[in-house]
């Protein structure tokens, strides 16, 4: 993945987990600075590969919690 495919897969990534004010709590999650995120976003700073595996994890988490609850919900409708 170049630097420009990881900058734009940390903000849809962003997004998708966190909404339009994703930077902070992705920030958090990943135990970096707000304003380390908003360099990589600004390209001020390339994103670290390291980074990839943990916005990895973290989608594959928000993944399996989402398959939970619709499981719970199609079951719940039974």
């Amino acid at each position: 993945m170049t630097p420009e495919n990881r900058l734009e897969f940390i903000t849809r990534t962003g997004e998708a987990l966190y909404g339009a004010r994703w930077q902070t709590p992705l920030a958090e999650d990943l135990k970096t600075s707000d304003r380390t995120v908003r360099r990589w976003i600004s390209g001020q700073n390339e994103v670290p590969w390291g980074v990839m595996a943990e916005l990895r994890g973290l989608l594959m988490a928000r993944g399996a919690c989402i398959h939970e609850l619709l499981a719970e919900m199609d079951n719940a409708d039974r």
